[in-house]
């Protein structure tokens, strides 16, 4: 399901409606569930932000696959579902997602919360064309909006947990630190 312009600018300005609420959602969850604190690393991103990617993914691969185990293990899955009832799942995901990607921002200002519109994500069938994601501006002769799409590295851990490498390796922890560190535009700020 496609959305166009106009669905997904309705569903960033719901999101920025929600924003607090949802931050507050999740924040007692994770408490609740999982014993984890967000707090230090939305004050403190740089510092604290790691230790929190960390705690999510343990908790991920430790918790996280009973609930995935019926599920099609495909992202086009993920983008069709309806995140109510029995996929009510999703929408937890999507506000674990909101949370790193909170982090990131208020670790590095370059980062803020948009829409992909990238007509080459669009035509390319990207997962992140016409969904909310961090967005940051071009620099040099890159001439596309940088997108980091939080939520299908959410997902993505979610459907597939039960596989070495996710055990293996934090990409919740390493696309936060890239983040972090600009190595996105890193190559386009020499050219």
């Amino acid at each position: 399901m496609e959305l166009n312009r106009s669905a997904a600018e309705e569903n960033l300005a719901y999101f920025n409606s929600v924003y607090l609420e949802r931050l507050d959602a999740i924040s007692i969850l994770l408490h609740n569930a999982a014993d984890i604190d967000v707090y230090p690393a939305l004050a403190a991103p740089k510092e604290h932000g790691p230790a929190l990617a960390d705690a999510l993914h343990r908790w991920a691969i430790n918790s996280w696959q009973p609930l995935a185990e019926h599920r099609e293990k495909t992202m086009k899955s993920w983008l069709h579902t309806t995140r109510h009832g029995e996929n009510i799942i999703f929408s937890m995901l999507l506000d674990i997602a909101f949370l790193l990607g909170e982090v990131i921002r208020r670790g590095n200002s370059d980062w803020h919360w948009g829409i992909d519109l990238s007509e080459v994500n669009l035509r390319d069938g990207m997962a992140s064309a016409r969904r909310i994601v961090l967005l940051a501006d071009p620099v040099g002769k890159h001439l596309e909006t940088f997108d980091l799409d939080i939520e299908a590295i959410v997902v993505d851990l979610f459907l597939h947990g039960n596989q070495v490498t996710q055990k293996l390796q934090n990409n919740l922890r390493i696309a936060m630190e890239e983040a972090f560190r600009g190595d996105y535009k890193a190559f386009w700020q020499q050219t």
